[in-house]
């Protein structure tokens, strides 16, 4: 049995016709009865499905037309395939096959071999290993708000949240952005690296009107951060000397712990003993991390310097020291 297998790259497909008037043209020409000639287009190596389809039609028709010929013989590395049930269209597909250079939407799947290239204003993202410089990826406008609503990925998107304990690294091309610089375990929002801000050419009236609302939402942020400071800074100042302990066992505060009365104590009253409320010996205490612990009232956290140069960030630890005055 004859064959011939064209490489080629296109969309593989088979076609396979027993020779019309074989007893006639094997007395003339020499043309075995039997003999099928078959056509593989394939992508890439030996297209096993095409082989034994073709091949299968062949003998089939041979069949039916009363020829006795033998079963066709399987090349030996498409025998597993021959022992498959394979159904391929006799006929041309009609569907045309997507043309060459067909680039992937959002969502769809990218950075690997054989895999197409993002569209226009989209980036492939690998999230799982970032590292890996031929995984496959996905897809994604890293521009975007809002990330897909079937999205698992381990990385934040743009607009996402990130910086501070449980919350996701940012994206590739994308970086965190925090409100106050100087606080390690704060959270921030991620944004486009070096991204320029062009500035529209407009009226003098529209420029004043945005300058007014810059400065209206600047001066809201620092108020929220003020409010949050001086709520702190309050609740500090009011477990200060305030009672606790007794019959009623009331506790102080975060950062506070309750000096129980000295005479009480010593007449043999026990936990039936109050005291006042006083400021913990912060010096050495545990802070930052991931769990973020703060500081008491005059200390500072000293991060680990080999943690925060091993690339950490926000989630080392270190030791309250006392702010130098």
């Amino acid at each position: 049995m004859r064959s011939s297998v064209i490489i080629a790259t296109l969309i593989s497909f088979a076609m396979a016709n027993p020779i019309a008037g074989n007893v006639a043209r094997h007395d003339t020409d020499g043309t075995d009865p039997c003999a099928c000639d078959y056509t593989c287009l394939m992508q890439a190596g030996p297209d096993c499905e095409c082989e034994v389809s073709a091949k299968k039609n062949c003998y089939d028709a041979q069949i039916a037309a009363g020829l006795s010929c033998a079963a066709p013989v399987i090349s030996e590395m498409c025998q597993p395939v021959s022992t498959q049930s394979i159904d391929v269209p006799s006929h041309t597909p009609t569907t045309p096959y997507p043309a060459a250079g067909t680039l992937a939407a959002a969502g769809e799947a990218c950075g690997s071999g054989g895999l197409k290239s993002c569209e226009k204003g989209l980036t492939c993202l690998n999230f799982k290993d970032i590292k890996c410089v031929d995984c496959p990826g996905e897809c994604v406008d890293i521009s975007a708000p809002v990330p897909p609503s079937n999205s698992t990925a381990i990385f934040a998107y743009a607009g996402e949240k990130c910086g501070s304990k449980g919350l996701k690294m940012c994206s590739e091309g994308l970086e965190c952005v925090k409100k106050r610089a100087n606080c390690m375990d704060c959270p921030g929002q991620c944004k486009i690296k070096n991204k320029k801000v062009v500035v529209p050419v407009v009226e003098e009236e529209n420029e004043e009107e945005n300058e007014e609302e810059n400065e209206e939402e600047n001066e809201e942020e620092n108020e929220e951060e003020n409010e949050e400071e001086n709520e702190e800074e309050n609740e500090e100042e009011n477990e200060e000397g305030k009672s606790c302990g007794g019959i009623r066992g009331t506790q102080c505060g975060k950062g506070f712990t309750c000096a129980v009365n000295e005479e009480c104590s010593k007449s043999g009253h026990g936990s039936d003993c109050g005291g006042v409320c006083k400021a913990e010996n912060e010096e050495g205490k545990s802070c930052g991390g991931i769990r973020g612990t703060r500081c008491g009232k005059g200390f500072t956290c000293a991060v680990n310097e080999e943690c925060s140069k091993g690339g950490y960030g926000s989630d080392c630890g270190g030791v309250c020291k006392a702010e130098k005055v």
